[in-house]
Formats: structure tokens, sequence, C-alpha cells
């Protein structure tokens, strides 16, 4: 995946899935680590527990930026993000 999003010069990503403590956040940490832009859709996200997501979105904090799902159409629809 990396080789294709890199040949078509993509810079920033917007993730979101489930759980979001586990699979999300490593996907978050791996995308930051590879000098990826990233953007959590985060009610586009879960966990088994609304204490499992926050617990996500926390680890998640120094890596990505954290919006809603209706942010960051807004931000799409003016051109941004």
């Amino acid at each position: 995946l990396e080789y294709v999003l890199k040949n078509l010069g993509v810079e920033q990503l917007i993730l979101c899935g489930q759980p979001t403590d586990q699979s999300v956040e490593s996907a978050v940490r791996d995308a930051a680590d590879r000098g990826y832009l990233v953007t959590v859709a985060v009610d586009a996200c879960g966990a088994q527990s609304e204490a499992n997501h926050e617990r996500g979105l926390a680890g998640m904090r120094g890596f990505s930026r954290q919006l809603t799902t209706d942010e960051v159409i807004g931000e799409l629809s003016n051109g941004g993000i």
C-alpha cells in the first residue's frame, strides 16, 4: 500500500475503523512513522467499550489530528485537509 500511496504523491491520510485502541491506533502510528499527516475521524471509529475507544484516541493524539466526520467532510468540501 505504501508503494502505491507514495507513487500517487499522497501525503495525508484520513483513517477510521475498529477497534480504535488496536487496529486504528496501530495504523495511525505506522502511517505517522512513515511520514504521512494523519487525520482520524473519531466518530467513525469504535471499540468494545467507550473507555477503550477513548484510550485509543488518547494514544493517537501525538500522531494525528482528531476530527468528527462532519469536520472532515467540511474540510474536504472546502478543498482542505
